[in-house]
């Protein structure tokens, strides 16, 4: 990893907050003031006395640098904001996410690169369940990517606030944008959101993510395109006044999840809740299905059978759909001591479902057989091969199913 500009001041701020965080659990007293030396005598016979770094400021971006050659000054934009994370969601998680975030920097990330990264691990671990609070944090702090209204992402962003889109957005391979709850995005007439990369899309039930037209118009913004090979999870998400609300190619992975759950063909995964009306394009052999949006709608159309059904039986209508290998995230999560998987297999095959600590040391098997076509669950109960209970920490779950192979992160938390 580089180890000079924005590179080297978030170094320094990691080091900072790993020591605050530790020193603030033991004790409230002066937790935010770190490292106060003397640096001794010049050849000129002056004495140097270096003031402390401190970890509770409400320094920002725009402040850089706060001096040209104290790389370790500048980190304090970024301990300060981890530290007020941990006023509100606590050292144990804050640790966590700060650990899991190393994992998605990069080879030389900025200090917005760092934050971005923190975001996602709150989505890998934690379902996103502290997005809004650390979102607010960073804003304050401007360590969030200016969110792109027109064109191509370069960096991974995070979305807050309004956001007014006057042109096409495009979100490439490699590249994630994660949209905030509580957000609402005003798209001009005519323009899309095109996803190559992964789009997160992480409302809640009392803070839903709308997606609108910038105008009062009806259907005149064209909607969300997944590419083959993108990633979209979309929760509490309102797609509102959009010509095609959501089209999906064959070799795309998208999740809409609330309650729900439904597999649609071709080749892609929808959870749905009682919000959603979703269907099947007739088009199939196109390699497209659409899924729509509506707030309020309380009914399914699989547009391939012609048939309306309720959200009751709709649920049961799945079973008669051809399923997608898939792995959905473990609910609860944080859990203590259970934790429960569901997961989906296309065709008749050999399972294996496998629990790794951190290190990558085999805990237990879950599964380890040839199971049939169609959905299934397994529980976990927190415990090893030999049935002791395992420690709290993270830990990680992989599904090997035919050529498919996925790994999930996971918190027991004690």
């Amino acid at each position: 990893m580089s180890y000079s500009g924005e590179t080297y001041s978030l170094q320094e701020g990691c080091s900072d907050y790993w020591a605050a965080s530790y020193s603030r659990s033991l004790s409230g007293f002066e937790w935010g003031q770190v490292f106060i030396w003397d640096a001794g005598i010049t050849s000129s016979g002056n004495g140097i006395f270096w003031p402390a770094r401190r970890c509770d400021t409400d320094l920002k971006y725009s402040d850089l640098p706060i001096h040209n050659d104290w790389h370790h000054d500048d980190g304090q934009i970024w301990s300060s904001a981890l530290m007020e994370i941990w006023g509100d969601i606590g050292r144990d998680v804050t640790d966590i996410l700060f650990l899991e975030s190393h994992y998605i920097w990069g080879s030389s990330p900025d200090l917005r690169d760092a934050a971005s990264a923190f975001a996602m691990a709150d989505i890998n671990i934690y379902d996103g369940a502290h997005l809004d609070l650390i979102t607010s944090h960073f804003s304050s702090h401007e360590l969030l990517y200016s969110q792109t209204t027109s064109g191509t992402l370069s960096h991974n962003e995070v979305w807050y606030g309004t956001v007014n889109v006057t042109g096409n957005i495009i979100v490439p391979y490699g590249i994630n944008l994660i949209i905030a709850p509580a957000v609402t995005v005003n798209f001009s007439t005519g323009t899309d959101l095109t996803v190559s990369g992964d789009l997160y899309v992480m409302g809640t039930s009392t803070n839903p993510v709308v997606l609108q037209s910038a105008t009062l118009a009806p259907n005149d913004w064209y909607g969300i395109y997944f590419n083959n090979g993108s990633i979209g999870y979309l929760r509490c998400c309102e797609i509102n006044d959009s010509e095609n609300m959501i089209t999906v190619e064959s070799g795309a992975d998208v999740t809409m999840c609330d309650d729900n759950e439904i597999i649609l063909q071709p080749g892609f995964t929808v959870e749905l809740g009682g919000e959603f009306y979703a269907y099947v394009d007739a088009s199939l052999s196109g390699g497209l299905a659409k899924v729509a949006s509506y707030s309020n709608q309380n009914s399914y159309e699989i547009v391939e059978n012609d048939e309306n059904t309720s959200e009751d039986s709709a649920q049961t209508e799945q079973n008669n759909l051809q399923a997608n290998y898939s792995l959905s995230k473990n609910y609860p999560n944080p859990f203590n001591p259970t934790t429960t998987f569901k997961y989906a297999l296309k065709e008749e095959a050999k399972v294996t479902i496998k629990i790794y600590n951190i290190l990558g040391k085999e805990i237990i098997t879950l599964v380890n057989e040839t199971q049939p076509a169609g959905y299934q669950s397994i529980t976990w109960n927190g415990t090893d091969h030999s049935g002791n209970p395992v420690p709290s920490g993270i830990y990680i779950c992989q599904m090997k199913a035919g050529n498919f192979t996925k790994s999930q992160k996971m918190v027991l938390m004690k």
